[in-house]
Order: structure tokens, then sequence, then C-alpha cells
């Protein structure tokens, strides 16, 4: 067995880094053989791909590739998922999970699609399109985080093909069905602010398509709901609340209600953990992203913006957190003055004292 069997035989995610380094550089397969063995090392996406790892495969693909390295065209893509990826997930024509021991097979798979040329997605799909079903549909949350950033580079590199060929749809079922915050899995609010990710990369392939963005809206919602307490939860929540603002505009007043919610709802609780500190900031910051969309409507949930922002005053002892809050509120005298100024009045009265200084 020599240094590229030895290579592939081993699991990278449990492997030693130091160990996998001795084996690249033992490796002189050249050709397209040796970018397809080199490539499940070279993406730093991937957690084995350590700077020394990645330099030592960049180097072998240097030498294997020759002159013409760049842009993949679907030929060298293809060769690199028949040779190193398709293999790991089928079997003839029985699907097989042969990537859990052998998880570089994605990692070839990655750093092919992140150089694929969006004029040759046509001609990889085959061998594309399975390889994301079947990450995105799997259990385990390390390969639907994958299956996620790569959903979304795929939208990235090929946005006219992933509109037009049907394979947005076939991604965004796919995608939409992650959109579930997983309490039970390891890092659980990372792999759904990769879903959302991917979401929004495959909406950005509409043109100017609003329902893509709405049925984002209503996971974000749904998911607010379950949320809890769990800080790192909502923070990725909410930073979904201005990526929605910024591409619906004046049309995000179809969930504006519920979005004030999810803004609001956590402000209402008290800033004691400096993680909640830093989320109360950017909540704050989120409700003027809401104002710019849609200041129309905006003034109707003045009253609730100003008394959560009320809530968070109260409670805030951080300067940064308090100009940040000074801030939100500007923006909402700026939508409707009298009508803030009337919702403090009411405030005060309730809480004599306590608005102090947030509003002038």
């Amino acid at each position: 067995m020599d240094a590229v069997d030895r290579l592939w035989a081993a699991n990278a995610r449990t492997a030693a880094p130091e160990h996998l380094a001795e084996l690249l550089a033992q490796c002189t397969l050249a050709g397209a053989d040796g970018v397809a063995a080199a490539a499940g090392f070279a993406d730093p996406a991937f957690e084995w791909a350590t700077p020394r790892v990645a330099a030592l495969a960049d180097a072998w693909i240097a030498r294997a590739a020759g002159p013409g390295r760049g842009a993949l065209d679907a030929g060298r893509f293809l060769h690199i998922c028949r040779r190193r990826v398709l293999p790991y997930f089928a079997d003839g024509a029985r699907r097989t999970e042969r990537w859990r021991a052998h998880p570089q097979s994605v990692g070839a798979f990655g750093w092919a699609l992140a150089r694929l040329d969006g004029a040759a997605a046509a001609g990889a799909v085959g061998a594309a399109l399975p390889v994301l079903v079947s990450l995105l549909a799997s259990d385990d949350a390390w390969a639907q985080r994958h299956g996620l950033r790569l959903a979304a580079v795929l939208a990235a590199r090929a946005p006219a093909f992933v509109r037009a060929s049907g394979v947005g749809g076939v991604l965004e079922e796919r995608v939409h069905a992650c959109l579930v915050f997983r309490s039970d899995a390891e890092r659980g609010a990372e792999l759904l602010a990769a879903a959302f990710d991917a979401g929004f990369a495959l909406a950005d392939t509409h043109t100017r398509a609003a329902a893509p963005l709405w049925r984002l809206a209503d996971r974000l919602v749904a998911n607010a709901a379950y949320a809890g307490d769990r800080v790192r939860v909502l923070r990725v929540l909410a930073a979904q609340v201005p990526r929605l603002a910024a591409r619906l505009g004046v049309a995000v007043a179809r969930h504006l209600r519920a979005l004030v919610g999810v803004l609001a709802a956590p402000l209402r609780v008290p800033a004691r953990a400096p993680e909640m500190v830093g989320l109360h900031g950017e909540l704050a910051a989120h409700l003027c992203a809401l104002a710019r969309a849609c200041p129309a409507r905006m003034r109707l949930y003045v009253d609730e913006a100003v008394a959560a922002l009320a809530c968070a005053w109260a409670g805030a002892a951080d300067a940064a957190l308090q100009q940040r809050l000074r801030d939100a509120m500007a923006c909402m005298r700026a939508l409707d003055a009298p009508r803030v100024r009337r919702a403090a009045e009411r405030l005060d009265r309730a809480r004599p004292g306590q608005l102090a200084g947030l509003i002038a």
C-alpha cells in the first residue's frame, strides 16, 4: 500500500494532522489522479486541512496539474468525483455512506465544487446533485453543515443554471428541511446559521422573486417560537432579519409584525450575562433595519419597539449597549416622534425615572 492508498484509507477527521502531513509529503502521484487524491486535503473549510496539511496538498496539486490550473471544466470535475467522491456515496445503484469513514471524499467534492466553472455546471450536475442531496438528507450534523455550505457554493458559482434547471427547487426543499433548530445536535446554532446561509444563497438565484424570502421568514419566525433563552440561537435568528429587510424592502411588510416580535421579545429579558449584552445591541440595530426597509408600516409597531427598548434600557449598564439603544430609539423617533413621546410618557408613569437618558 503506497502513501496515496494509506492517505485515503485513513479517516481524515480522526487522523492526527501530523500523520496526514507525513503521508502527503510522500505522495508523488501525477496528473488528474494526483489532483483528485490531493483535493480531499486542500480545502481549509474542513477541519483536518490545517495550514501545513493544506499547503502540502496545494503543492501536490500544483505538481500534478502542471500548467492550466484554475477553474475546473466539467470533465475535470467529473474525474475528481468519479475517482474520489462518488465511490464513497454509492455502490453501483445502491446508496452507501462510506464517506463517514473517509470524510476526505467530502473534502475532495468541496474543493472541486468551489473551483467549478459556472458555465460547466450543466455537465457536472449529474455528479454534484446526488452528493449534495445525500449530505443534506444525512442525520449527521457534520455532513448537513457541509452540505448546506456546498449548496450555497453551487448557487453562487452557477446561479443562472441553478435557477433555470430545477436544481434550485430540489436543493431548496432539502435546505428548508434543515431550517429547524436541533437542540440535540452538536453546534445546533451553527447548523441553523448554515441552513439560512444556504437558503439565502438559493433565494438570490431567483430574479426579483419574494416568495423564497417569505418562506425563509416563515422558518425564522417558527424557530423563534422554540428558541427559548438560547442566546446563540436567538443571535442566529435575529441576524436574518436585516438580510430579509435588505432583500425584500417594503415587501417585508408581509412579515413585519412577526419580525418585530422576534426582535422585541429577547429585549425584554434582562441583559445580565455578557452574551445577552451583545445580543441586545444587535437586536436594537436590527429594529432600525426594519424601520429603514419599511418605514410606513413600521410606524404601526413603534409602541412595541419603544416598550422593548425601554425594558432593555432599564437593565443596561454597558455604555456601548446604552448608545445602541439610544440610536434605535432615535430611529423610532424619526418614524413617528409624537407616537414615541406618548409611548415614553406611558412607560415613564409606570416606572418613573427609569428611562432617563434613553429619550432626548
